[in-house]
C-alpha cells in the first residue's frame, strides 16, 4: 500500500542499471546534510536562546530516545510502501525542524519536537538501509552499493560540521534551521524519482492489523533465530564500549589541554577513517562470509581501542583511526548480513526491535565510562572501552564456533550461507 500517487515505474526485480540507485543516493546525501546541520544548529541555537547548557543537552538528547519506540515504528514501516514511507519521513522531519525554529526558547516543547523528529529519522534509516538500497541493485552489487552509499554519507559527515558551524555563525540559528528544512524537503523531492519496489514475501504487515500481533512478529522472529540474538548481543556489548567513543575521546583531549581546533582536526581524521572503512567493507575479504567479516572487523576495532589505551597522544590518534575504520567496515557487513537473513517483508519490525537494544546501549556507554572516570584509578579509566569491546568479540566468536559445529557442511561464501542456514533453524532457540 502506498500513500503517494503511483509513479510511472514500479519494479518487482532489482534493476540491471544503477540509475535508480544513484538517484536514491542523491536523496540520502541531502538528508545527511540536513542531519549534520541539525546536529550543529539546534544545540547552538537553543543555547543562545536559553543560555542553559543542561537544558540544551537534555533537549538534544531526546532525539536518541526515539529508538526506544522503534518497535512501533517498524510496524508502521512494514505496513506501507517503503519508498513512500521514506519520502514522508523526510517531509515530516522538515516540518519538525520548522516548528523547532519557532520554539527555541521553550526547552520542554523543543525536547518534544526533537523527539518527534527522531522518529522520522528512525523511519528513514530503516527503510533506506534494509529495503530500498538492497532492492535498487542486483544481488551481486549489494555489498558494493551499501559501501558506496555509506561512504558518501560519511564524507558529508567530514565536511558537514564545518559548513554547519559557519552557517550558524554567519547567518544565525533560525536561518540554519530553515536551510535544514530545505535539505530534508529536497531529499523527499529527489526520492519521488525512485520507483516503488514490490515486495512479495511472507508475513507482511497489513493496515489495521492488531498492534499486538504486528509487534510480536519482530520479537518472535528475533527470539527464534540464534544468529540474530547473537548479533544483538555482540553489537550491544560493543556499543557499551565504543557507542560514545567520539564524545569520550573529545572529552579526554579537551581535558588534556588540546585546543578546540586540534580536537576538530583529530575528529575529522577519525571521520576520514570511518568513510574509508565503509568504502572498503564491500571490497576486502570478498571470499569470506558476512558473519566472518564482522568478526574480523570486531577484532580490528578491539585492537584499535587497545592502542588508544596507551597514554601517548600520537599513539591514541592512530588507535582512534584504526577503530573508526574498523567500526565503519563492521557496521556495513552487519547491515549486509541482516539484509540477507531477515525477510524483507518484516525487515522494518525486526530491525527496529534489534535497534532498540543496540542503539539503546549507546547512552549506557557514557554512563559506564563516567562511572569509571569518577571512581576508578586513572590507570583503569579506559578499561570499560576495551572490556566491553572484547566481550562483544567473544560473544560473536563463540556463536560462530557453535554454528560451525552444527552445520560444518555449509560453504563459507560471501552471502553468509553458513549462518543463514542456522537462521532457518539449525541454530534456533526452541
Amino acid at each position: 500500500m502506498g500513500f503517494l500517487p503511483r509513479p510511472k515505474r514500479v519494479i518487482t526485480e532489482p534493476p540491471q542499471g544503477r540509475r535508480d540507485f544513484w538517484v536514491f543516493v542523491s536523496s540520502g546525501l541531502f538528508a545527511r546534510g540536513g542531519d549534520q546541520l541539525f546536529t550543529i544548529a539546534v544545540p547552538l541555537s537553543v543555547l543562545a536562546a536559553t543560555e542553559s547548557v543542561a537544558g540544551t543537552v537534555l533537549a538534544f538528547s531526546a532525539r536518541v530516545a526515539a529508538y526506544l519506540l522503534s518497535p512501533f515504528i517498524g510496524m508502521l514501516i512494514d505496513s506501507f510502501d517503503r519508498r513512500d514511507v521514506y519520502i514522508l519521513a523526510q517531509l515530516y522531519q522538515a516540518l519538525c525542524l520548522g516548528l523547532i525554529a519557532l520554539f527555541l526558547d521553550d526547552v520542554l516543547v523543543l525536547a518534544v519536537l526533537v523527539l518527534l523528529s527522531g522518529l522520522g529519522a528512525v523511519v528513514a534509516n530503516i527503510s533506506s538501509y534494509f529495503v530500498l538500497v538492497p532492492r535498487l541493485v542486483t544481488p551481486e552489487r549489494r555489498s558494493k552499493a551499501l559501501s558506496d552509499y555509506s561512504a558518501l554519507r560519511e564524507v558529508v559527515k567530514i565536511v558537514g560540521p564545518l559548513s554547519a558551524g559557519g552557517i550558524v555563525v554567519l547567518a544565525g540559528g533560525a536561518t540554519a534551521l530553515v536551510l535544514t528544512c530545505t535539505l530534508f524537503a529536497l531529499s523527499a523531492l529527489v526520492a519521488l524519482f525512485v520507483p516503488r519496489v514490490v515486495i512479495e514475501e511472507e508475513e507482511p504487515a497489513e493496515p489495521g492489523e492488531k498492534p499486538r500481533r504486528a509487534l510480536s512478529v519482530g520479537f518472535s522472529w528475533l527470539w527464534r533465530n540464534g544468529s540474530a540474538i547473537a548479533l544483538v548481543a555482540t553489537m550491544t556489548l560493543a556499543n557499551i564500549g565504543v557507542g560514545t567513543l567520539d564524545v569520550i575521546f573529545i572529552t579526554l583531549l579537551g581535558d588534556s589541554g588540546m585546543a578546540a581546533t586540534g580536537i576538530g582536526l583529530v575528529v575529522s581524521i577519525g571521520a576520514v577513517g570511518a568513510a574509508a572503512g565503509t568504502w572498503a567493507a564491500g571490497r576486502l575479504f570478498p571470499r569470506s562470509s558476512f558473519q566472518r567479516r564482522i568478526l574480523y572487523w570486531q577484532l580490528a576495532a578491539l585492537a584499535g581501542v587497545t592502542v588508544m589505551a596507551v597514554p601517548v597522544l600520537q599513539v591514541r590518534v592512530v588507535g582512534y583511526v584504526i577503530t573508526t575504520f574498523a567500526l565503519g567496515a563492521s557496521n556495513i557487513n552487519s547491515i549486509r548480513y541482516r539484509q540477507e537473513s531477515i525477510p524483507m517483508a518484516i525487515s522494518g519490525r525486526v530491525n527496529s526491535v534489534m535497534r532498540m537494544f543496540i542503539t539503546g546501549a549507546i547512552p549506557l556507554s557514557a554512563v559506564v565510562f563516567a562511572f569509571f572516570h569518577k571512581w576508578a584509578p586513572s590507570e583503569l579509566h579506559w578499561t570499560p572501552v576495551v572490556l566491553f569491546s572484547a566481550l562483544g568479540v567473544a560473544v560473536w566468536a563463540w556463536y560462530l564456533a557453535r554454528a560451525g559445529r552444527r552445520s560444518p557442511q555449509q560453504p563459507d561464501g560471501p552471502g553468509g550461507e553458513a549462518v543463514a542456514a542456522a537462521d532457518r533453524g539449525a541454530a534456533s532457540r526452541g
